[in-house]
């Protein structure tokens, strides 16, 4: 059994029914137990000993937080705390331990049987928040979870949240992606949290249809990197920064030799300062076998941003037809290789150099 089953099969228990447990603590002191776990919120150690034991501490509080809580919905279903304490166990399944498939299935089970309105709205944001990390889950399905509990809930700011993270992150079509920015903005203009992801997108989408000037300098090669190359009909610009997780960083590179690899042209612009300036980047870049165009734009770049290769989040892709004009953009490295793999990006519409 791996290291994520195990923990998985602590925190997962099939059963919701009572009397799998010795006899039941009093509520209050569920609560005094769980609000005493204190969780790392960082680590100031980078090395790999200390990423993992920032791991290991972060887990072993989640786990016993997912557990207190469901101690606390098995005997005392009805306490004020119960709801809160549940949708926050869920939350650590999904976001410290991946387990976005087990979270449906037990929240499934859960409004099977569950008439409280604060639970089963609680069961109903987890599963719409699990459903946005599984791997593989068709847009339509998470779209037609976010749409019902929109429905349900017009009001709560957590809908907001989904669709600004949907758009961005698991959408390729930029009318569609616009619609449900607008969305966002015409319902929670108000939280920051919302309005700064979708007036982002709306941004770059307002890119689409124009070109996208490059004529840049490649730090790795000694060659100048042109807007439009005539033998390739797809290019694909990849805006990141640092990385500091390896496997990540690995995992971006990966994808991005996928796309490279099914014909387009790659052209990377890196757009932080990085901390050992060119030289360091340079050899970074041969450490990592790189052998597509890099850009340094963070030598002359003031902010990440502000300029030409202003983001507020990397990776940021564009995909460029063969006039160089942007038809897609996004920030998924792996939803970029997935449409560079299955079909051409869409011919864009004439329009302006930007």
């Amino acid at each position: 059994m791996t290291r994520f089953a195990m923990l998985v099969a602590v925190l997962v228990t099939v059963s919701l029914l009572p009397g799998q447990e010795p006899a039941a603590r009093p509520a209050a002191e569920i609560i005094r137990e769980f609000r005493r776990i204190a969780l790392p919120s960082f680590s100031s150690d980078n090395s790999p000993e200390g990423r993992e034991r920032f791991r290991s501490a972060l887990e072993a509080g989640c786990r016993k937080q997912a557990a207190l809580a469901l101690e606390l919905y098995r005997h005392h279903p009805g306490h004020a705390e119960t709801p809160r304490l549940l949708g926050m166990r869920w939350a650590v399944m999904t976001n410290t331990f991946g387990a976005g498939e087990e979270v449906i299935a037990e929240v499934g089970r859960v409004l099977e049987k569950e008439k409280s309105p604060e639970i089963r709205k609680e069961a109903y944001f987890a599963a719409m928040h699990a459903a946005m990390t599984v791997p593989g889950i068709a847009l339509d399905r998470r779209r037609g979870l976010i749409d019902r509990v929109f429905e349900r809930y017009p009001d709560d700011v957590r809908c907001g949240h989904a669709y600004a993270r949907m758009a961005t992150d698991c959408m390729t079509d930029p009318v569609e992606m616009r619609k449900i920015a607008e969305l966002v903005l015409e319902h929670w203009s108000e939280d920051a949290w919302c309005r700064a992801p979708a007036q982002g997108l709306l941004n770059k989408l307002d890119r689409v249809g124009k070109v996208l000037e490059l004529d840049v300098d490649a730090l790795n090669e000694d060659v100048r990197v042109p807007t439009v190359a005539p033998e390739h009909d797809r290019t694909f610009v990849v805006l990141r920064g640092t990385v500091w997780d390896r496997e990540k960083r690995l995992k971006e590179d990966r994808a991005i030799r996928e796309i490279r690899d099914s014909g387009a042209r790659v052209v990377e612009i890196f757009c932080w300062k990085h901390e050992e300036g060119a030289e360091g980047l340079r050899a970074e870049i041969r450490e990592r076998g790189i052998d597509w165009p890099v850009h340094y734009a963070g030598e002359t770049m003031k902010s990440p941003t502000k300029g030409r290769w202003a983001t507020n989040r990397t990776p940021l892709w564009y995909a460029l037809d063969e006039k160089g004009r942007v038809t897609n953009v996004g920030h998924d490295l792996d939803l970029a290789a997935t449409l560079f793999a299955e079909k051409e990006p869409a011919t864009a519409p004439k329009g302006r150099k930007i």
